[in-house]
C-alpha cells in the first residue's frame, strides 16, 4: 500500500495520504497545497522536518527510513526517494 505521493502541478503541491489515511493514522485523505506554503525545510541525521507557513511541522523519511521518524514518502512527483540526501534534495524542489 502507498505512504505519503506528492506531486507538483504548477503552483501546486498535492498530497496522498494514502496508507497514513486509510489505517486511521491521520484524518486527511488528500490535500493540496501552494507551492509557497513550504516556509523551511531541515535534514536531521534520521529524517527530514518540513514547516508550512501555518506552523504545521511535516516529519517525513525516505521508504528505507525509521517508520518512528516520521511518515515515508514514495515518491515526489514519481521519484523515488533513495535515501535522506535523496529525499532533502526532493523536497527542495517543491520550493521552484
Amino acid at each position: 500500500m502507498a505512504n505519503l505521493v506528492v506531486t507538483r502541478t504548477g503552483n501546486s503541491i498535492k498530497v496522498d495520504f494514502n496508507y497514513y489515511f486509510d489505517n486511521g493514522i491521520i484524518d486527511i485523505k488528500r490535500a493540496s497545497y501552494n507551492n509557497s506554503y513550504i516556509a523551511k525545510v531541515h535534514e536531521l541525521s534520521d529524517h527530514i522536518v518540513v514547516w508550512g507557513s501555518d506552523n504545521k511541522v511535516w516529519k517525513v523519511i525516505a521508504p528505507t527510513g525509521n517508520t518512528s521518524k516520521g511518515y515515508i514518502v514514495d515518491s515526489i512527483d514519481g521519484v523515488v526517494p533513495t535515501d535522506l540526501d535523496h529525499l532533502y534534495s526532493l523536497v527542495n524542489t517543491l520550493f521552484d
